[in-house]
């Protein structure tokens, strides 16, 4: 790892045991590697994060932060602050938290969760998993994408109250998957009338929604 004045970058190497080498009974033993994962955290403004290699967790704080992930299946938290999070190669998980963020996906087959605020999530290729809040502006990829709308946690009302979320790059084999609390009845307006209506957009042409296209939970 690598400080310098601000802005710092900090790179997130990976790290092993040195291979130990051991005799019992004079018969051999094979070397023996251990991989480590990371943890890491920084507070500054103007402080990126780097990952490179492995599976690590990264944490932002409470100011606006910039984490980048690598080719491993890393877990990233944004905290606080609009932040930037970028997860690179493998399978995923990034969570914005407070605060306007921009989540990246890119390859793999990622869980993307936008947190409070008014948030910008985009995958590339894989099999994704966006998790929707309201204000959110969601950007799919190749790939069969799931977006999830979680209100196991928010009252009726709030949940017919809130705007429209955008999802962008809505194509055939995407899915919409609606989690809610209590009975079918409850929500038989609520989903004849915002469903079709979530702003929906193909890649050059609008998707033909249909109902096959979403999947419904009651918890």
């Amino acid at each position: 790892m690598v400080g310098e004045p601000a802005p710092t970058v900090y790179f997130v190497l990976s790290t092993f045991l040195t291979p130990a080498y051991a005799t019992t009974n004079n018969e051999d033993q094979s070397n023996v590697f251990h991989t480590y994962h990371h943890e890491l955290y920084h507070t500054e403004l103007t402080l990126p994060l780097f990952a490179l290699g492995g599976n690590n967790k990264l944490f932002g704080l409470s100011s606006p932060d910039q984490i980048h992930g690598a080719d491993g299946n890393d877990t990233i938290y944004g905290g606080r602050g609009s932040d930037y999070l970028e997860g690179s190669g493998g399978n995923d998980t990034l969570i914005g938290g407070d605060g306007n963020d921009y989540v990246d996906g890119e390859g793999g087959d990622d869980l993307l969760y936008g947190g409070d605020g008014n948030d910008t999530l985009f995958v590339g290729n894989g099999n994704d998993t966006l998790f929707v809040q309201y204000g959110d502006q969601l950007i799919g990829g190749a790939g069969n994408d799931t977006f999830v709308f979680d209100y196991r946690f928010q009252p009726l009302l709030d949940i017919l109250s809130h705007q429209t979320p955008r999802i962008w790059d809505f194509e055939i084999g995407d899915k919409l998957k609606y989690i809610l609390p209590g009975s079918q009845e409850q929500y038989k307006d609520f989903l004849q009338n915002n469903i079709p209506n979530t702003f929906m957009v193909g890649n050059g042409n609008n998707h033909n929604f249909s109902y096959s296209d979403v999947i419904i939970e009651y918890l």
